[in-house]
């Protein structure tokens, strides 16, 4: 793999690996090309906001992040009181009562889709991987309304708007 990594004052905006095959002795042919964007230098906001930002459908899911220690990992399995309970410590002064109850719900909601509840405990890796998938969609979801967006507000300006995935900065867009 040939990695090139684009940075800008020490925060890495772009990494693309490309994988060379040989087609014969002297000529190389790329196999596979990978390319991973920043995608906070596109929006500078946090994935949390996303929902609201850009009227999506999808939102950031529930995570108690300080439940994933290195003890907790290798046991894997954990009462779903203690996840709800380590939630709550992480967010009883950010969110009212009424929106821990709500959390509460969501984590079982989202346990169950991710077959990851059983016997009143929760399978704390396979939430994970549900959680960071859900990320995903989230992140994908608001690129795509971003990508709308500019395209609507270059169109008004009849001003040719390439994808957004064609720039690795909003300063880049913006130059654009």
């Amino acid at each position: 793999w040939n990695t090139q990594i684009t940075e800008r004052s020490g925060t890495v905006l772009q990494i693309v690996m490309t994988k060379y095959g040989k087609k014969s002795f002297k000529n190389k042919s790329i196999i596979k090309q990978l390319c991973f964007r920043n995608s906070y230098s596109i929006i500078p906001s946090a994935l949390r906001n996303f929902s609201e930002m850009f009227n999506l459908t999808v939102h950031k899911e529930v995570m108690a992040y300080r439940l994933y220690t290195e003890e907790n990992i290798k046991k894997q399995i954990v009462p779903i009181s203690e996840f709800y309970e380590q939630y709550k410590i992480e967010n009883e002064d950010k969110l009212s009562e009424e929106q821990l109850e709500q959390a509460n719900k969501q984590i079982l909601s989202n346990a169950i889709e991710a077959n990851a509840y059983e016997n009143d405990s929760i399978d704390i890796i396979k939430y994970a991987k549900f959680y960071c998938f859900k990320d995903c969609i989230v992140l994908m979801k608001g690129l795509e309304k971003f990508d709308r967006d500019l395209r609507e507000v270059f169109n008004q300006t009849n001003t040719q708007m390439l994808n957004v995935h064609n720039f690795i900065s909003i300063s880049s867009i913006g130059y654009h």
